[in-house]
């Protein structure tokens, strides 16, 4: 299994608040920055786990999971997507998710699949705007990769030093192929032409910020996103509490 796709798997094993709030906390900020409501985007994770939870209880797996072709888990994509699936569609549209294939279907998925334009938005831009062959496992990706819109400054380091990565490895495989298919005097000259490649890219990477500023700005942004679920939480608990008035002492 793929290193993406062993932390995803790890997500899904955790119980239903846990997937709640991890999805929250990687995707509420940049949901946010992408034109979503924070709270709104709070609200309904809270409300979809609570769901979750409630109809694991009945037709689950381990206390957390729903079969994805069940009639648990169609209530709860009707109640959220406002759209009656037969079990074939639901089948067709969640398949892709189930990495174990065991038929099964976790919160953070569905939350996925809730908010999937614009997380497909960030892999895109991760990705050179290319459209990817698989959404599911776009998905799970962009779920377990650093958050994008955020620091325009991040953003541009990050995705310009993994184009630059990108390119240095083409370079250096073209002249290796080169030197194979020229012999002679393509081989003797490889060493030296792979340095000067070596020493452009580190060149390269000097127009970006460097190591220890990504670092810094990556554990900045973690801060900021758990802190907006932290204050959308209060916001919504004391909507709660003003809606239901003040205790009356007996």
């Amino acid at each position: 299994m793929t290193e993406w796709k062993e932390a995803f798997a790890a997500e899904c094993a955790k119980p239903i608040p846990e997937q709640r709030d991890g999805f929250l906390n990687r995707f509420a900020l940049q949901l946010s920055k992408q034109g979503e409501d924070a709270k709104e985007i709070v609200k309904m994770c809270l409300a979809a786990a609570d769901m979750f939870t409630e109809k694991a209880k009945s037709g689950g797996k381990d206390g957390k999971s729903l079969q994805y072709g069940g009639v648990e888990f169609g209530d709860v994509y009707n109640e959220f997507c406002k759209e009656n699936l037969t079990f074939v569609q639901r089948k067709k549209m969640f398949s892709p998710f189930d990495l174990d294939s065991n038929g099964y279907i976790d919160l953070c998925e569905f939350l996925l699949y809730f908010y999937k334009t614009n997380i497909l938005a960030g892999y895109k831009e991760r990705n050179s705007q290319q459209d990817p062959e698989n959404e599911a496992e776009a998905l799970m990706q962009e779920f377990v990769a650093p958050a994008l819109f955020i620091d325009p400054k991040l953003d541009a380091a990050v995705l310009g030093l993994k184009e630059l990565g990108e390119a240095y490895t083409k370079s250096v495989e073209a002249a290796k192929n080169e030197a194979n298919e020229g012999g002679g005097v393509k081989k003797v000259q490889l060493g030296g032409t792979l340095q000067k490649l070596e020493k452009k890219y580190e060149e390269d990477q000097k127009q970006f910020l460097s190591e220890d500023a990504i670092a810094k700005k990556k554990k900045k942004i973690i801060t900021e996103q758990e802190k907006i679920v932290v204050e959308m939480k209060a916001e919504l608990e004391k909507e709660d509490a003003d809606a239901r008035g003040p205790s009356k002492k007996k």
